[in-house]
């Protein structure tokens, strides 16, 4: 690696000078900013590098905590297609506000000339590492993480702003609690949706913004980008975490693109259902797919909540039982008759006595079983009444009635931004963060209860906050 000694702006072999002051570069082994003081930060650890430049994880001199510092590489600060793009990511960041997006805090030049944007750190790992070392995911973890990526890109769509670069590597895992909390990063190459300016869709040295493997058919013919570019994208991510690969690989990336372009995706194993929605985002055509984030959401959680419904209970019919006793009945009213006539043609008394008493004798073996007709009929249909009692309260509080509960106070908070303090603001953007989480883990109707319980208290006090 070569550095600049003034600036200490990083670059690629094979250049001499430094594109941002001049000075002479030198090759050095060692990152030169590791130990460095920035304005006010301390950079402590380097978290990864890429094409437009590295991340840090720096602390704050004053406050002690920790930040990520995303900082320029010197080839894009000189240039000015990487450094508008740079300054893009800082302003698309600064405007969209959500909890599956990563939160800018500030952008700084420094005098020497480098360009740092400093973001929240979030300890955690791609989601790339994590197909890397664990996929194939199960449904339901693929369904959690893909409805988060859907609500992050949602909220960017809302701006008009179009990720165009969605893939593993540029989403992180948060392990929070029981679950994971997903946050969107890199939105360097983020544009307009309604930007359709070709200069604007490629980089300065006129290749295609975005990462083949992940490209919507329109995006690698360098069509008009929209938020469906994004959707196709969120497609192959899912593909890939149900399947452990992308949909579509090759040694060349024009063979990928093409692949993207004309070719069905490989079919996938039945996942509960999440295949056919993954396949529905690779759609070739725009209008084949879902028509938005929030209907991918709207797929998932009707998809999620059909596997927590329980099965229906359908009580047995009563089971007829054949009773003696009315023929008992019958036979004793039939003895009664004979008897009677017996009588009249007969003056003996002993005759008409002994038949009735051998007759009388045979209903007792069949009377004890009259109690019966009542018990097997009850027994049927005792269970019925308490199981459609439980099944109407389990579906009058569901993940899926949260989840839009939820969303609906993302949405007020975000629209009260200017009326709420910003601390306040940042710890109802928490409670909303913590209960996402305990809604995904909601095992049972008692947990779920009590997450609605908290999601109440939280509506109640944005509510109380935007009063004043």
């Amino acid at each position: 690696m070569r550095s600049c000694p003034r600036c200490l702006a990083s670059y690629d072999e094979g250049l001499e000078f430094c594109g941002i002051d001049g000075a002479e570069l030198i090759e050095t082994e060692l990152d030169p900013l590791l130990g460095v003081e920035i304005d006010r930060y301390q950079i402590l650890e380097l978290l990864g590098r890429g094409a437009m430049g590295a991340v840090y994880r720096a602390r704050h001199l004053s406050l002690g905590r920790d930040f990520a510092l995303k900082v320029l590489s010197g080839s894009f600060a000189a240039n000015p297609h990487g450094l508008a793009r740079f300054h893009r990511e800082a302003d698309a960041l600064s405007k969209v506000r959500h909890s599956n997006i990563v939160s800018v805090v500030d952008f700084v030049t420094t005098p020497e000339g480098l360009n740092i944007l400093i973001m929240d750190y979030l300890p955690g790992r791609t989601l790339y590492a994590a197909i890397a070392e664990e996929a194939p995911f199960t449904p339901e973890r693929s369904a959690n993480i893909a409805r988060q990526i859907a609500a992050g890109l949602g909220a960017a769509h809302a701006n008009e702003l179009v990720h165009r670069d969605v893939k593993p590597s540029n989403v992180l895992l948060v392990a929070e609690g029981r679950g994971e909390v997903v946050k969107l990063l890199d939105f360097g190459v983020v544009t307009l949706e309604k930007q359709s300016d070709t200069a604007e869709r490629l980089t300065g040295d006129g290749r295609v913004v975005g990462t083949p493997t992940y490209m919507a058919p329109e995006q690698a013919r360098e069509g008009p980008v929209t938020h469906a570019a994004d959707l196709y994208a969120l497609g192959v991510v899912l593909y890939e975490m149900l399947s452990g690969k992308p949909p579509f690989d090759s040694k060349t990336v024009t063979e990928i693109l093409v692949k993207h372009a004309v070719e069905p995706p490989p079919p996938l194993q039945a996942a509960r259902g999440m295949e056919k929605i993954a396949l529905q985002l690779l759609a070739k055509d725009v209008r084949d797919r879902p028509a938005s984030a929030e209907a991918v959401i709207e797929e998932i959680d009707a998809l999620v909540e059909s596997w927590a419904r329980p099965p229906s209970v359908v009580a047995p019919p009563p089971v007829k039982r054949r009773t003696k006793w009315p023929i008992a009945a019958g036979v004793s009213l039939a003895a009664m008759m004979v008897a009677g006539f017996v009588w009249t043609r007969n003056d003996a008394v002993s005759e008409p006595i002994t038949h009735m008493e051998e007759v009388v004798e045979e209903e007792p073996e069949d009377e004890p079983e009259q109690p019966e007709l009542a018990a097997p009929i009850l027994k049927a249909s005792e269970p019925v009444r308490p199981r459609r009692r439980a099944a109407k309260r389990e579906e009058s509080i569901t993940k899926d009635v949260l989840h839009k509960r939820l969303d609906a106070v993302m949405t007020t908070l975000r629209g009260a931004a200017r009326e709420i303090p910003a601390n306040l603001a940042k710890e109802c953007d928490d409670e909303y963060l913590v209960l996402r989480v305990a809604v995904n883990d909601a095992k049972n109707e008692r947990a779920l209860l009590q997450a609605a319980k908290r999601v109440r208290r939280l509506e109640r006090k944005i509510a109380a906050l935007r009063r004043g």
